[in-house]
């Protein structure tokens, strides 16, 4: 066993950012140092037209796509990459739903929306591992809890939207206040 003292520096961030569309996640994604997208929505102009390059990215249609992108940056040069944005887990979440209704000609059960939720685990597990930081992108859903307390959660399936703050190290919640000025809070459960 090898005791080690643990180095900010030498730590990779893992992040979800979750809101409401049009409040600039993927732009907020593209300030992230030497980032490649994993774009299931193909909406980088908004990085182009607000920070002025274009970035490099890889279209997300499958699962199958997202594995080839996991091993390709797990062995990858981390001086061109050093950040990869999953811009959104939510529409990928989707893509999943989707590809599994077309395989099985009808609405999901029950057992396969379980199916769908340990798969978004399983991909979130994968890209903790990755030798760079991992900005996660979500849209925004609100929830009612047991009491009809209302809460802004990740939009993902089951206990994904909730159990996502447990795999990552930084959660944010990102709005646009009355004056149309852009946050981030971290605050848990904070209804705004």
């Amino acid at each position: 066993m090898e005791i080690k003292k643990f180095t900010p520096q030498d730590h990779y961030v893992r992040c979800t950012l979750y809101g409401w569309s049009w409040v600039w996640k993927t732009v907020f994604g593209g300030t992230a140092p030497k980032p490649i997208f994993a774009s299931s929505e193909a909406w980088l102009l908004s990085v182009v037209s607000t920070l002025g390059y274009a970035p490099d990215y890889v279209n997300i249609e499958s699962i199958t796509d997202l594995q080839e992108l996991y091993k390709f940056l797990k062995n990858w040069d981390s001086s061109e990459y050093q950040t990869l944005i999953i811009d959104s887990l939510t529409e990928i979440n989707e893509i999943i739903k989707t590809n599994m209704e077309n395989r099985l000609w009808r609405s999901l059960q029950i057992k396969e929306w379980w199916q769908i939720s340990r798969k978004i685990k399983k991909i979130i597990a994968w890209l903790k591992r990755l030798p760079m930081h991992v900005i996660i992108i979500c849209q925004e859903k609100i929830v009612n809890d047991e009491d009809s307390i209302a809460q802004i959660v990740p939009m993902l399936n089951g206990k994904n939207a909730t159990e996502i703050a447990y795999m990552m190290d930084i959660v944010g919640y990102m709005y646009l206040d009355k004056q149309g000025k852009r946050h981030i809070t971290t605050k848990p459960l904070q209804r705004l």
